[in-house]
């Protein structure tokens, strides 16, 4: 399970992107909601905890829709038999999913807090640098290949215009200009 989370999220720029992002979104979210628990001149304002209970409790009821969704299905006959049979599989399936998520994800904020609480915080740090750092360098050499011709194809327009700009603006040299320029030595 290790190498699978370092080999398939982290090595990967896009999918450690999307994995910094949810994580960075979470790391917010938890971060307002507690900031918005407060207490002002002795009384107790519970706003971050009823902003999470609203959210969660939205999630959960849309999590039930669809379970109830996919167990709506009834076979008109004997045929249809096989498609009760996935759509109930499948209605298990997302039950157990919405049991293992919060369990998860609290056991994962867990362990988030205890690796910080160990001073690992300063490498989450440079470990990020260094995936921005990466992910920067990633992004130039898919893209310098693209950009090149297209560049490349303007500065030689550019260039020919010039050069035919100064070619117009020159004048033609006496036969007394070229013997004086002839004889000029640089040493």
């Amino acid at each position: 399970m290790v190498w699978f989370t370092i080999s398939h999220l982290l090595l990967k720029p896009f999918n450690a992107l999307l994995v910094g992002l949810g994580v960075g979104g979470t790391v917010v979210y938890q971060t307002l909601v507690n900031k918005l628990d407060m207490t002002i001149m002795g009384k107790e304002f519970n706003f971050g905890s009823d902003i999470n209970s609203a959210v969660l409790g939205t999630i959960e009821s849309g999590w039930d829709k669809l379970i109830a969704f996919v167990q709506s299905y009834e076979p008109q006959n004997v045929g249809g038999a096989a498609i009760e049979v996935i759509t109930e599989t499948l209605a298990v399936g997302l039950q157990a999913i919405g049991v293992a998520i919060p369990g998860a994800l609290e056991a994962t904020a867990t362990v988030g807090q205890w690796l910080l609480s160990l001073g690992l915080g300063n490498v989450a740090v440079i470990v990020s640098w260094l995936y921005l750092i990466g992910g920067s360098k990633y992004l130039f050499d898919k893209t310098k290949d693209i950009m090149a011709g297209s560049l490349k194809n303007r500065l030689i327009k550019d260039v020919e215009a010039e050069v035919s700009a100064v070619k117009d603006q020159q004048s033609t040299v006496t036969p007394q200009e070229l013997d004086a320029l002839s004889k000029i030595r640089i040493d």
